[in-house]
């Protein structure tokens, strides 16, 4: 008995559909992140408490990391598509399938750990004006 080792169309089309949205989720993540860094630049322009100042200090190191991350992502999204898209065929069908699934949990992290970074900003943004 033979074992598929190649993609089938549907397969591709669905890993394909699922990269495109992965990519306009960092688009955005990106765009999030960067007026993020200009709101606490502002607030910090208008606010120079010592307990301020520290957390914000936090607060740009973290969006930092979160861009760090996304441009990371970005390569493996990218190089996911290539694989997919170029030589589908070229690339065991377990190979391809293992690094979308690494790529999916990776995405899964952003969101969650930016959606609770972003939360968090929000609500010490409150506290300090």
């Amino acid at each position: 008995m033979e074992v598929n080792t190649t993609i089938s169309t549907r397969k591709q089309t669905q890993l394909e559909h699922e990269i495109n949205t992965w990519e306009r989720s960092v688009l955005f993540f990106r765009q999030e992140n960067a007026q993020l860094k200009t709101r606490l630049s502002v607030v910090t322009d208008n606010n120079n408490e010592k307990e301020f100042v520290e957390l914000a200090e936090y607060f740009q190191s973290q969006f930092l990391l979160i861009d760090e991350i996304i441009y990371k992502l970005r390569i493996e999204i990218k190089k996911q598509s290539d694989d997919i898209r170029i030589n589908p065929q070229g690339k065991k069908l377990k190979e391809l399938l293992s690094n979308q699934e690494l790529i999916r949990k990776k995405m899964i992290c952003l969101e969650n750990d930016f959606s609770r970074l972003k939360n968090e900003f929000n609500q010490l943004i409150m506290q300090f004006i």
